[in-house]
């Protein structure tokens, strides 16, 4: 049984020996997940690595739209991802990991872990233990032909997707009056914990070769950007732990998949560092490569973003004028 370095010993030593493909099951799991996997495997492994999830709850508990849609653009961006939801009843709390080795199964693992970093990290307790790879594979089998791509036209009309309010609301029923965290005096989205970041920094400037200038130093790409965190955010818990990837929605339903770095994780990035400076270019009306003034963001209607989370490793990012 393995219940030390779960991320390692399961989902990337296999490739050590000679496997090129991972079949699973899972009740629960997050487009972010999946994401930063296929980069781990990407830069681990001398070949394509493909690797097949069916999401088992999501006939029962349903998926919010940012996870959904995370999930659809990584099958959209990645060929070696294919990515199916469960439709029949009962739903499916399984967790499965099957290895294969050109169509054959070699080694496979059962236990406590969903196929999320929350579970694959120290952040709780998950044992997974191996099983036969050829029983596993038959397990997997089993639940293929009734599953649907996330991607296809008819997902929608088989498993229930929740706005993230209502999905929220669903995660963290509200306690008498009121809703969110209180980090924001009237968030958006009811229950959810929620926080406000500006763009300006302590002097109320909008810094010249950093945050949205990121890019505006010599030999740089002007296009860079990151979002800065303060110390009273990034000495939370409220974003994920350095160098864990997240998937961030936007409220004009653009997907972002993202990490913390930089010194204390002060800095939300994007896999290109260009994509989040072109993002609030083109929102701000600001050419590309320009740097972006305090008088942009003024004209635009605000000076901050809110985050929101929807769940472990989903956020929403609202931008929207006032």
């Amino acid at each position: 049984m393995f219940s030390e370095k779960l991320y390692k010993k399961i989902l990337v030593d296999p490739i050590g020996a000679g496997a090129d493909e991972l079949c699973i099951i899972s009740g629960y799991a997050t487009a972010a997940m999946a994401v930063s996997h296929i980069k781990v495997l990407n830069k681990k492994a001398k070949r394509d690595i493909k690797i097949r999830l069916i999401i088992g709850m999501g006939i029962k508990d349903g998926l919010s739209v940012s996870n959904h849609s995370g999930l659809k653009a990584a099958v959209s961006t990645y060929s070696n991802f294919e990515c199916r939801y469960h439709v029949n009843s009962p739903a499916v709390h399984s967790k499965v990991y099957t290895w294969l080795k050109k169509g054959k199964p070699i080694r496979a693992f059962v236990g406590s872990a969903n196929y999320t970093h929350t579970a694959f990290s120290k952040r709780q307790g998950e044992c997974l233990a191996a099983a036969s790879p050829v029983k596993s594979l038959k397990y997997f089998n089993r639940f293929l032909h009734g599953s649907i791509r996330c991607d296809d036209h008819f997902a929608e009309r088989k498993i229930k997707i929740y706005p993230d309010a209502v999905f929220a609301r669903l995660k963290n029923p509200p306690k008498g009056k009121g809703t969110g965290s209180g980090n924001v005096l009237r968030p958006k989205i009811a229950a959810a914990p929620s926080i406000r970041i500006s763009l300006l920094d302590k002097k109320n400037r909008l810094p010249k070769i950093s945050g949205l200038n990121w890019g505006q130093r010599p030999k740089r790409e002007r296009n860079q950007a990151y979002i800065h965190l303060p110390a009273s955010v990034y000495k939370t818990d409220f974003f994920p732990a350095i160098g864990v990837d997240f998937t961030v929605r936007t409220d004009d339903k653009k997907i972002f998949y993202c990490h913390r770095a930089q010194a204390n994780g002060k800095g939300i990035h994007t896999e290109n560092n260009s994509t989040l400076g072109k993002y609030f270019r083109e929102r701000l009306g600001v050419p590309l490569g320009q740097m972006v003034e305090k008088s942009d963001l003024s004209r635009y209607g605000r000076t901050h973003v809110d985050f929101y989370k929807i769940e472990d490793e989903t956020y929403y990012m609202d931008f929207s004028k006032p």
